[in-house]
């Protein structure tokens, strides 16, 4: 009988064992929320001709990988003239040319920034079919990026991390 109930105590520890372990990163000058310990990294990437240093955190969980990126452009028109160039570059990776433009999350949005929020259907390097969530915002000469890519995205993938 003991062991019955052990084996049940176990099982009800798996269950409520989260598998979006939330946790605050920060990156350039901002906090955001990842559901597991990220890898972080930095390489030069290059958009409308302009190469830039890009900050990023990025993980895997829940059969989603979730990424928040980072450049910082020379003045706050080369930050609107990278985030389209990022914005273009994304809908051609993913095979995508109508991503379906969403509201902004009120906790993302503010009046002095400018932001632009897609969920995407599309298909992946593996010739896949994939869904992202993206979400660009631009402050300032910073344009911050947030992704979540998944076969399918799920609500609990995009809260808190598009949300407080």
């Amino acid at each position: 009988m003991s062991r019955i109930i052990a084996f049940l105590f176990c099982l009800g520890l798996i269950g409520c064992s989260p598998s979006l372990n939330w946790r605050q990163v920060d990156i350039a000058d901002i906090q955001v929320f990842l559901p597991c310990k990220p890898d972080r990294a930095q390489r030069s990437v290059t958009f409308a001709n302009i190469t830039l240093p890009m900050r990023m955190a990025g993980c895997k969980a829940d059969g989603a990988l979730f990424a928040v990126s980072h450049v910082q452009a020379d003045s706050q028109e080369h930050a609107r003239t990278i985030a389209q160039s990022w914005q273009a570059q994304s809908l051609s990776k993913l095979n995508s040319v109508a991503p379906k433009v969403l509201k902004m999350p009120a906790s993302k949005q503010t009046q002095t920034d400018e932001s632009v929020y897609w969920h995407i259907q599309g298909i992946d390097a593996n010739r896949s079919p994939v869904q992202a969530q993206l979400l660009w915002k631009i402050k300032g000469k910073d344009v911050y990026h947030w992704a979540v890519y998944a076969d399918l995205i799920k609500i609990e993938h995009l809260e808190p991390m598009f949300e407080p």
